[in-house]
């Protein structure tokens, strides 16, 4: 299926590469807001920054000198670029707000190019498929009905739209996310990131059942919606039938049982995905427990610190609710 979609969008590629440029831009945002996050907190207990990070220096304001790397967060230090002093503390947390900022500044960006590439794409694709049936032979509208070829240009180019905004948008990120977060997790213990792999195929499997369960039924709705408008459409096209035949409660009984063989398929996709988010949000939860206790572990034993078991923690959410999303991706 994506091989497919991406072909669809190379005529608007100028508006895909932007929208996937703001999608690594918020992945890599969101990826510095943990880092920093976790850094913050661990200001609080007097812990130092992950060993890769390094700590601003002290400034004496009395001198006007830099001198070692701030510690505590009621040290001084200067904010890059403007040589204003602000405690640790607060340095700390105007850059966590920052990354937090270019996060939602790109989050809606890539929605707005998605969105804008879908709707293009979604025109082109009507544009075309009415012209293709159009120059079909006359037999061929004696076998199909009007509702149904309706439908299908409708309704299809919707659903083709919808994996375009959603799948295509978030593969990207999440390939980085993927990439990016396990070197992080692994610089800071190769020992917690195994543990906290371990849940990832749980989620894969719960995510890629849930998205195989989610496409069958997704087809049977449509061809079962078509049917229903096809219902319709054959009504209003013989209205004077219909009355003269005193039809009326008949036809709409017909279209009424039509619908709800369609809302019957509906009600058991929205179970389908209530459940899989149910058990998606319960494994999530268990790993981040498990990261914590065997994290909380690792402190005890001056293996990792608070700062980096926090960075650490947040991070590793973000990893695994990415990677358990990668079966739907790419189906």
């Amino acid at each position: 299926m994506l091989g497919r979609v991406l072909a669809l969008l190379v005529p608007h590629s100028f508006t895909v590469v932007l929208a996937v440029a703001f999608s690594l831009a918020q992945s890599s945002a969101g990826l510095v807001a943990n880092i920093y996050m976790g850094t913050t907190l661990g200001a609080i207990t007097l812990s130092p920054p992950p060993s890769f990070l390094p700590s601003p220096m002290l400034y004496d304001e009395t001198t006007n000198m830099l001198g070692a790397p701030a510690q505590k967060m009621q040290d001084t230090v200067l904010l890059p670029f403007t040589q204003i002093p602000v405690t640790l503390l607060t340095y700390y947390c105007l850059v966590t707000f920052i990354a937090f900022l270019v996060h939602g500044i790109a989050t809606g960006s890539k929605v707005a190019m998605f969105g804008r590439a879908a709707t293009k794409l979604e025109h082109s694709l009507k544009t075309s498929l009415l012209s293709n049936v159009l120059v079909q032979e006359v037999s061929f509208f004696d076998k199909e009905s009007t509702g149904e070829l309706l439908s299908r240009i409708n309704t299809d180019t919707s659903a083709i739209t919808s994996a375009i905004a959603s799948e295509t948008g978030s593969l990207f990120a999440t390939i980085f996310v993927l990439i990016s977060g396990v070197i992080y997790l692994l610089s800071l213990s190769w020992k917690l990131t195994l543990v906290m792999l371990a849940t990832v195929p749980v989620l894969g499997l719960i995510i890629g059942l849930q998205s195989h369960v989610t496409e069958s039924l997704t087809r049977r709705h449509l061809k079962l919606e078509a049917r229903a408008n096809t219902q319709a459409e054959e009504s209003l096209a013989n209205i004077r039938a219909v009355k003269a035949n005193i039809a009326e409660k008949t036809q709409a009984a017909k279209y009424g049982a039509a619908l709800s063989q369609s809302g019957a398929v509906s009600s058991k996709i929205a179970v389908t995905e209530g459940a899989a988010n149910s058990l998606v949000e319960m494994a999530v939860n268990a790993a981040m427990c498990l990261c914590v206790w065997y994290g909380g572990n690792s402190v005890a034993k001056d293996e990792l610190n608070v700062s980096e078991m926090v960075s650490f923690v947040l991070a590793a959410i973000d990893v695994v609710i990415y990677a358990g999303f990668i079966p739907h991706s790419v189906e």
